[in-house]
């Protein structure tokens, strides 16, 4: 399976996995089912996963739709933060990657 970007930068471990698809998808509510579909882990690594960026507040319980409890980034976590900064470096890295491509 292919990775995106901040796990190829940081590792594809299941947290980073998890963190990754919140933070690419960071203005949206997610279930659990939502992402272990995405990273492909299963239910419960996705769960135990979820449980553990709860507890340091990375991500928020913000509503529940359908029986299915969402998620979402919690962007005022000065951590949450810095994930974001990297996020970003690693996308603005790609970026400058395939102008260079594109120009030459």
């Amino acid at each position: 399976m292919k990775w995106g970007a901040y796990c190829e930068k940081f590792g594809a471990t299941p947290r980073n996995r998890v963190l990754e698809i919140f933070l690419t998808l960071r203005t949206l509510p997610l279930s659990v089912d939502d992402v272990a579909e995405e990273t492909g882990l299963s239910k419960t690594t996705t769960s135990k996963m979820i449980e553990g960026m709860i507890k340091k507040e990375y991500i928020l319980a913000t509503r529940v739709f359908r029986g299915k409890q969402l998620y979402q980034l919690n962007k005022e976590n000065k951590d949450v933060e810095l994930f974001l900064k990297a996020y970003n470096a690693v996308l603005d890295e790609i970026v400058e990657e395939y102008s260079e491509k594109v120009v030459a």
